[in-house]
C-alpha cells in the first residue's frame, strides 16, 4: 500500500466510505443548485456557492463522525468566511439587499 492508499484508508474510516460519501455530496449540491433555481433566487453573490458546498461537504463528514471536532471547527471557518465576504462586498456599502446583484 503506498502513502495515498494509506491517506485514504485513514479518511475511510474517519469520513466513512468515500465511494458512498461522494454521491451523496453530489446530490446534496445538486439540491442546493436546484433550489436556487426554482426559488428565481435574484442573489449571485460571488463565492457563496462554493462556500455553501464545502459547509455540505463538512456536514456530511460530520454526520458520518460527529465526534471528530475539526469538522465541526472547519464548518465554523467557512461561516465566518461566508460572513466576512458578506460584510466586506456587500453591506458596509451602504446597499440595500435588492442591490446585491448589480455590482
Amino acid at each position: 500500500m503506498d502513502e495515498i492508499d494509506e491517506i485514504i484508508k485513514e479518511r475511510s474510516e474517519e469520513y466513512g466510505d468515500p465511494e458512498l460519501f461522494f454521491p451523496i455530496l453530489d446530490q446534496i449540491w445538486d439540491l442546493l443548485d436546484e433550489y436556487r433555481a426554482k426559488a428565481h433566487s435574484p442573489h449571485k453573490v460571488e463565492g457563496s456557492r462554493s462556500l455553501l458546498y464545502m459547509m455540505a461537504y463538512k456536514l456530511l463528514r460530520a454526520a458520518y463522525n460527529p465526534l471528530h471536532l475539526d469538522s465541526g471547527k472547519d464548518l465554523v471557518g467557512y461561516s465566518k468566511i461566508f460572513q466576512k465576504i458578506m460584510k466586506e462586498k456587500y453591506l458596509l456599502k451602504d446597499l440595500d439587499a435588492k442591490d446585491w446583484d448589480k455590482e
